[in-house]
This record gives C-alpha cells, structure tokens and sequence, in this order.
C-alpha cells in the first residue's frame, strides 16, 4: 500500500525488493483496524458500528428479562463499548462529524435501554489518551470508590448491592471531569443524592411502598426537605475546588507536553544542513576517521539550526514557574486525594442525618408525595417545609477525618509528595531550551590522547579554540 498526498499525479513506480515486484493494495486489515491508502477511517468505524449493533439485541433481550440496571451497564461495558472503543486512539482523531455521529447514536440507544446515562465516544476518548500523568489520580479515584462502597456496606448494610451503582457513578463523573468534560460538580452530586435518597427512605427509614409514594417524587425531595442537612452542599463545594485545580493541573501538563513536543517537529533547513554536513561529514575528506568538532562551532551551528527552539526558552522558563505555584496551591480543600479520602465520611454524614430526622423526613414524604386517592372532603394543611437552612445543626459538626490518614504513610507517596518531587525534578530542566546547543555538542567526549578538534577548515589544537571563543 502507498501513502501520497502529494499534488502531483504522476504514479509511483512500482516497489520491489531484490528485484522481486511487490503487489499493491488499496487497504489492509491489521488487528481489526482496516487502513486505507487515504487514511480515511470510514471503513473500520462502520465495521465497528455492524458489530455493536448485533450485540445491541443481547442488550435489549436481557432489559426484557428485567435485569438490574447495574449488570446491563456492566454488559454495555464488557460487549458493546469495548467493541466502540477498539483501536480508538488511532481512528477518533481522524473520524469525520459524520461518523462520530454515528457511533454516538449507538450509546444513546444504549441509554435508552438501559435507563442510565452512559459516557459519551469524546469522553471515552479523552480516557484513552490521557497521558501517564492521570494515573495517580485515578489511583486515588479507585481507592476513594473502594472505600466509600466498604464504608456503607458496613455501616448500612440495608442498602445492599445497590450503593456499587451510585458510588460508581459519581466516580466516574470525577474521573471525567478532571479530563475536560463538560459535565459539572454541582451536577454529579445532585444525581447521587437524588439516587440515594429514595433508596434511604425505603431501605432506612422503611418508607412507604412503591405504589403509595412516587419514585420521582423522592428524587427530588430531598432537596427541597434537606434530609440529608448540610453535607450535600459540603460536598460541592469541596469536590469544586479540588477537583478543579485538578483539572487545571492536568490541563497544564498536556500543554507543557507539547511545548516540550516542538522539539521533535524541527525540520533542519537547507543552510543548517549543509552545516551540519561541513560539522561532521567535511572531517573525513581529510582523513580523520573519528574527528570531533570544536567547542565553538558546534555551538555556532546549533545555535543556527536550534534558533526556533531558543525562542521557547523564556516560554518555558514562564511555565515552569507558573506550574509550581499552581502544585504549591492545592493544598487543604483544594487538595483532591484530601477531599476523596473524606468523601466517604461526609455521605454516611448524610445518611446518619437522615436516620435522625426519621419522624419528620417520614410524615413529609407521605404528605409530598403520597399517590393515595384524594378525598373529596375537607383537606388538611400539609406540614410547612422548612427551609434547608434551618434544619438543625449539630452545635459541633463531627469531625471529617477519612477513614484512612493520607498522611499517616509515606508522605512522599501521596499526591502531594508526588507533585513536590516532580516540580522540584522539572525545575531542573529550566535552562533547557537555551543550553540545548551547548547539551548536543557536550554529548561526544574527545577521542583519548587527541588534542586536535575540526574548526570548519582544518584540524586545529582545542586550547587555540578555546583562547579564539574566550577572546569572541
């Protein structure tokens, strides 16, 4: 298969090796990926699309079956998306809108068997790609998701397996957002809540059955009743600030990967090529096998074919700077691994402010939300709501402290030892840009018991290059 964009249309000759002629293709198929001599991914998304769409009928089967809509997320997950997502970091970049669309429509008809939203093909693509540097954070993220979910299994045990789903969710969303997804933190939480809230009322407080108070209706009454007290707002209002500085980071770190990427897209022009030929290559017409330029014109060339990255240098210096002020501001509640460790106190928090509220929370409900026949007699006032605001507080609010001390291990472990460590490593590399010249021509030691070095013109001594730069 050949590969040209160029203007002209002149065929290529044909390849052969030894002599042997090699027969061309319009497009091959290596791992499942089809590649064609346009690069053009049509082919491999629409052989992904017929896949995805025959699994689809599984799905629909086992929602006719009546199975959770935790394990038809799971199915998704494990069938359909891995299929979506295969070889994903090398078509989605170049896939048309056109496409793109229509892989969309496979998740959103996922989403309305399942009931459930599902992460978006952008969003699965930003997982894909994310650099290195998002794995501790998504350490942190599982840890935080594995001890939440022990947490309430533990101490609410009446929940059963459905906090697994709940928990799952949100932490997912964390994990998106600090991606770059256009979800919010406000968002995120009010969907927990709104989840938790009807299964606390039925499983905690032993509320009224399905058929006598309306499901939607809780989910949207515990705002407006403020079950669950102050933690919801709590918890906003952490997760906000941390998990945007975060984000910032993370964002500031994929653009200090391509300034440091620049370096790798420099083309050599024509007058740094012929220098550089005159730099290595003029040495062997005299006869020196193993010759070693001077120090000086070295670092003239390279200076003449480095310019472009030269002008980096006080960008670079900028942004170094910059990055460690913003790692030496996430601190406290803008802290993230701080804020995930609490999470879980902060929702039993919530769930023990529910169970104490028992009485109110359950004469409310059944008067906001009760579906029972109406009466055409005379009607009795429903008890005031209280606004959030003046629910009672407790007089000293119990104490946050994850279950598990961040700083109790080695702190040179955690994230913040992490980011110390790297910024103090990164603010090594300030001079980068500007001694880059001077880095290559450094790279060659002298040849053993030679004193002599190439000037451009003829072998001379080093000390004399040295006393011509230190006089220049």
């Amino acid at each position: 298969m050949i590969v040209d964009f160029r203007k002209s249309t002149v065929p290529p000759p044909p390849p052969s090796v030894m002599d042997s002629p090699i027969t061309s293709v319009e497009s091959f198929r290596f791992l499942g990926t089809t590649i064609t001599q346009d690069l053009k991914w049509e082919p491999t998304i629409s052989s992904l699309i017929k896949k995805a769409q025959q699994r689809m009928y599984f799905l629909r089967q086992l929602r006719k079956a009546k199975l959770p809509a935790q394990m038809l997320v799971q199915f998704y997950t494990a069938i359909i998306e891995s299929i979506l997502t295969s070889s994903i970091t090398v078509w989605f970049a170049g896939a048309t809108v056109r496409d793109k669309q229509r892989l969309q429509r496979i998740v959103r008809s996922a989403e309305e068997v399942i009931g459930r939203s599902l992460p978006s093909l952008q969003d699965l693509s930003r997982l894909c790609l994310c650099p290195v540097s998002t794995e501790a954070f998504d350490l942190v993220l599982r840890h935080g998701r594995n001890s939440t979910v022990s947490l309430l299994r533990s101490e609410f045990p009446a929940l059963g397996s459905s906090v697994h789903s709940l928990v799952g969710q949100l932490y997912m969303d964390m994990s998106l957002y600090i991606l770059g997804s256009d979800s919010s933190v406000n968002h995120m939480v009010g969907v927990l809540y709104s989840r938790l809230f009807p299964l606390a009322y039925r499983r905690l407080l032993g509320g009224a059955a399905p058929s006598s108070v309306s499901e939607d209706c809780l989910k949207g009454a515990w705002k407006d009743s403020g079950a669950f007290g102050p933690y919801p707002k709590l918890l906003m209002t952490r997760l906000s600030r941390s998990l945007l500085a975060t984000r910032v980071f993370l964002q500031a770190l994929n653009l200090g990967i391509e300034v440091v990427n620049t370096t790798d897209h420099l083309r050599p022009g024509r007058d740094c090529s012929r220098s550089l030929l005159r730099l290595w290559f003029c040495p062997h017409c005299h006869g020196q096998l193993e010759p070693v330029a001077c120090k000086g014109l070295c670092q003239a060339v390279m200076q003449g074919c480095l310019g472009g990255a030269v002008e980096v240098q006080p960008h670079w210096r900028t942004y170094v700077e910059g990055l460690g002020k913003l790692a030496l501001g996430m601190r406290g509640e803008q802290d993230m691994e701080a804020v995930v460790l609490r999470l879980p106190s902060i929702i039993k928090l919530s769930l023990k402010h529910v169970l104490n509220a028992k009485t109110r929370i359950t004469a409310l409900m059944s008067g906001m939300c009760s579906q029972g026949p109406k009466r055409s007699t005379r009607s009795v006032g429903l008890p005031s709501l209280p606004h959030p605001a003046s629910v009672s507080r407790p007089a000293h609010p119990p104490s946050l402290a994850p279950e598990h001390d961040p700083s109790a291990g080695d702190p040179d472990e955690t994230l913040t030892g992490l980011r110390r460590e790297f910024i103090s490593s990164l603010r090594g590399f300030i001079p980068f840009y500007s001694g880059l010249g001077e880095a290559l021509c450094s790279r060659e030691p002298p040849t053993a018991n030679s004193s002599l070095c190439w000037n451009g013109h003829e072998m001379t001594d080093r000390r004399d290059d040295a006393v011509e730069r230190r006089m220049s």
